[in-house]
């Protein structure tokens, strides 16, 4: 449940930013002077706006009459990949809040569905034990039921390991 629940929040999420950051594109290059960009950027949602709006907030810091500092000592082009890298990695914490969830799903679920079935096969050990007979009756029936466990962490795991795949690598 909680795979799917991020799932469908995630994919709302990217679907929603895919939107905005192509709304913004268009009217960023159309923009008539970078000033109206950086006022544009200022209006818009999305990551994209944001990453312009860093961007140009690092060209002014050059531009602007400051005491000197040590980013008053570094070239513009350095500032400014600078700010970009940092805006984007802001970004990427952002849309990735929440896939560690996944991960783990993903990665204990079989684990989990192990443990289950060696738990359900011990039992019906105990219980072959208590009958005092081994047919294929009485061994067939507790042991399939522990296997299901092991289906049932393979089912939960695998959805998780796509949706994480997915939404890191779009």
């Amino acid at each position: 449940m909680a795979t799917w629940g991020l799932a469908l929040l995630k994919g709302v999420q990217f679907g929603r930013l895919k939107a905005q950051d192509r709304k913004f594109h268009k009217q960023f290059w159309a923009a008539s002077s970078l000033d109206s960009a950086a006022e544009l950027a200022e209006t818009q949602p999305g990551a994209a706006a944001r990453v312009a709006q860093a961007g140009y907030a690092a060209i002014q810091v050059g531009e602007a009459p400051h005491a000197a500092d040590l980013s008053q000592a570094i070239n513009h082009q350095d500032r400014l990949e600078r700010a970009l890298r940092q805006q984007i990695v802001r970004e990427r914490r952002s849309l990735e809040t929440g896939l560690a969830v996944v991960a783990s799903i993903g990665s204990t679920s079989p684990f989990i569905g192990l443990f289950g079935t060696v738990w359900g096969i011990m039992e019906a050990l105990k219980g072959i034990s208590a009958a005092g007979s081994a047919s294929l009756e009485t061994v067939a029936g507790p042991i399939g039921a522990a296997l299901v466990a092991t289906g049932v962490g393979i089912a939960v795991a695998v959805p998780a390991v796509l949706v994480y795949n997915y939404f890191c690598g779009a």
